[in-house]
Formats: structure tokens, sequence, C-alpha cells
């Protein structure tokens, strides 16, 4: 079997103090279910969420305290999925 998933159209804004980036994970084929690493980089480093393994499509949510400048799917490669480092997204804060 295959972990296969994508990163797609992420959108980042201010939230107050706070920068909320957004984008939507999806398992495209593939075996195996997986709560996917989400990671968002800011100078600070990085702030990682996990998807839902139960769901084929969904939106991610990260809050981060500075500018985010990428959005990666499974930052640190702990995920046995040859097409993580595909979607390394990078990002323009507004």
């Amino acid at each position: 079997g295959v972990i296969d998933y994508t990163l797609r159209r992420p959108v980042v804004r201010r939230d107050g103090a706070e920068w909320v980036v957004t984008a939507q994970l999806a398992r495209v084929v593939g075996g195996y279910r997986h709560p996917m690493p989400v990671g968002v980089r800011t100078l600070a480093g990085w702030t990682i969420v996990r998807g839902d393994a139960a769901k084929d499509a969904q939106v991610v949510e990260i809050r981060v305290n500075s500018a985010p400048d990428a959005i990666w799917l499974d930052p640190f490669g702990n995920t046995d999925s040859p097409f993580a480092s595909h979607y390394r997204l990078p990002l323009s804060p507004r």
C-alpha cells in the first residue's frame, strides 16, 4: 500500500496578533489512511498539525505568531510517503 496525500490552495490571513494558514489536504490514491502531518514554517520554527485520517478531504488550519513563509506536507519526513516532498509550498503573507 501507499500513503498518498496532496496539499493544495494555501491561504494566509491575519487574525489579530496571529497568522492563520489554511490549506486543503486530500487523500489521492493508495490503500493507507494516515493522520498526515502538515507544517507551517516561520522564523521561530515549525508548527505542525495532523489531518484526520478518517477523512478523504479536509481543510487544515494552523495558527502561528509570526509571518509564515512555507507550508509543507510531512515537513520532517516521518511518514513513509514517496509523494510528500512534492507538496512544499511557499506562502505570501498578507
